[in-house]
């Protein structure tokens, strides 16, 4: 191994502890949303169980949910099954031990974030920020305290776009990791089918014809076998729950309101409203909207992919009937776009070292004001709960879809379209306040010896990894 290598597994050695570190720190330790409960309840009889049946049923009765089984996906469940044995035994009630795994998923995200950076060709510097960017400034950290699915998505699509830029020089090795990333998507939510599905022939479009006919044998079992058993667990899956391997499990409420928003209307939410849009929670990620432009120049087929990407998403989610996801921190079914935009963001930071006079300075200063907007947002998510601006809201599991969907119309119009009831200023505005107690499990009563020692952790750990990172650059020049 050379020196080089050497280094580059150090610095991304560096990377996943800082950002492990970081997560832990502020963990909240508890589940508290039906969707985590139901996930976390197939893990716990996945590990307890034997008889498939009895593995897959979720906990007791729910209103939306009559059935005895959970409609989500298995991956995160196969994740949080063996933290159960860890949490049996040192508290059956708190979390602690199941809140380790979207941080881990989300860790091995910004390591392939950084990995593909390198690939590309960037300088280490900017392969780490970005990844940095990606795990500190995002939707990220707050969705490393959560128990949602889409931290095992975002890790999926990051697989998949690695492998994309591997194929170029290792077709094999190229297709199976995104053969791979493909299927994990479709494990932790199915939707990805849809979603993450058609990347795939697009990716195949860019390879061109005759390479892909020449090296078909060598490529398409390791794209294609992975895909293959997920898109086989998923339908003999929805057959056990549903008895129909086209059923997932969305009944009742959801099939009289399903996918009902505008599409104009959810796309203006998702991207451009005050409350509720993706920018708004991830300020940072302003910049990779020219990194695209700049990726797009050198690397097209790449820029295709990530644009795609995010237009599917965008728009899939735009036309569901909650397309900011209910009542939650940001869209938090955009949390995967956050990794896919990571690309082009570390194309941005490229750019900038080739900028000259008055152009970089300009750069620099609108970077860092985006570094800081960023880092007021996440720490608005982290010390103060989003939910506490929910507490005041009815109780809805009673009433009818129709009158349900008038009251998520109304409080929808007041948390993402008027700027006085915005999530992110509603946090900012009671960081200082007295009786709204601290999310932060290992900060609740005080701060703790193990959540400082996390803190300081992370911070040596990643500015090592920066520090190497820039030995590194100015060694290869």
């Amino acid at each position: 191994m050379s020196a080089r290598a050497r280094r580059d597994l150090v610095l991304l050695a560096l990377v996943a502890t800082g950002v492990m570190a970081a997560y832990l720190a502020v963990q909240r330790g508890e589940i508290d949303v039906w969707d985590g409960k139901a996930m976390a309840s197939v893990a716990q009889n996945l590990s307890q169980h034997r008889s498939l049946e009895e593995c897959c049923r979720a906990f007791g009765a729910f209103p939306k949910d009559p059935g005895p089984y959970a409609k989500f996906g298995i991956g995160y469940s196969l994740v949080l099954a063996p933290l159960w044995h860890f949490q049996l035994g040192s508290n059956p009630d708190g979390a602690l031990w199941l809140g380790l795994a979207n941080p881990l998923l989300l860790t091995a995200t910004t390591v392939v974030i950084v990995k593909t950076g390198i690939l590309l060709g960037w300088r280490r510097s900017s392969a780490v920020l970005s990844g940095l960017a990606f795990a500190l400034l995002t939707m990220a950290p707050l969705y490393s305290t959560e128990f949602f699915s889409e931290p095992g998505v975002a890790f999926g699509s990051s697989l998949l776009i690695l492998g994309f830029v591997v194929w170029d020089e290792r077709r094999t090795n190229g297709a199976l990791l995104v053969g791979i990333g493909t299927a994990i998507a479709i494990l932790f939510r199915p939707d990805s089918i849809i979603l993450i599905g058609p990347i795939v022939p697009l990716l195949l479009l860019f390879r061109g014809r005759d390479e892909i006919v020449a090296s078909l044998r060598s490529w398409l079992p390791r794209l294609g076998i992975p895909i293959g058993l997920a898109l086989g667990w998923t339908a003999f899956y929805d057959s056990l729950r549903y008895g129909s391997p086209f059923q997932l499990g969305y009944s009742g409420v959801y099939d009289v309101l399903g996918f009902s928003t505008p599409l104009l209307r959810g796309v203006s939410m998702l991207v451009l409203s005050p409350g509720k849009s993706f920018f708004v929670y991830s300020p940072i990620l302003l910049a990779a909207i020219p990194g695209l432009a700049f990726l797009s120049r050198r690397r097209a087929p790449l820029a295709v992919v990530i644009t795609a990407m995010f237009v599917l998403r965008v728009a899939f989610y735009a036309r569901w009937w909650t397309p900011e996801g209910g009542n939650s921190w940001g869209p938090r079914f955009l949390l995967p776009l956050c990794a896919a935009l990571a690309i082009p963001l570390g194309e941005a930071l490229e750019r900038v070292h080739l900028l000259r006079g008055g152009a970089r300075h300009t750069a620099v200063w609108s970077l860092g004001a985006l570094v800081g907007a960023s880092i007021a947002v996440e720490l608005a998510s982290l010390l103060v709960s989003y939910r506490d601006i929910f507490a005041g809201q009815a109780n809805l599991t009673a009433l009818s879809p129709a009158v349900q969907r008038a009251v998520f119309t109304r409080e929808e119009h007041r948390y993402a379209w008027t700027v006085a009831r915005n999530p992110v200023l509603w946090n900012l505005r009671h960081l200082d306040s007295t009786h709204l107690p601290s999310p932060l499990y290992w900060f609740r009563d005080g701060a703790t010896v193990f959540g400082l020692a996390m803190l300081a952790f992370a911070a040596i750990a990643c500015a090592g990894a920066v520090a190497i990172a820039v030995f590194s650059d100015r060694i290869s020049r």
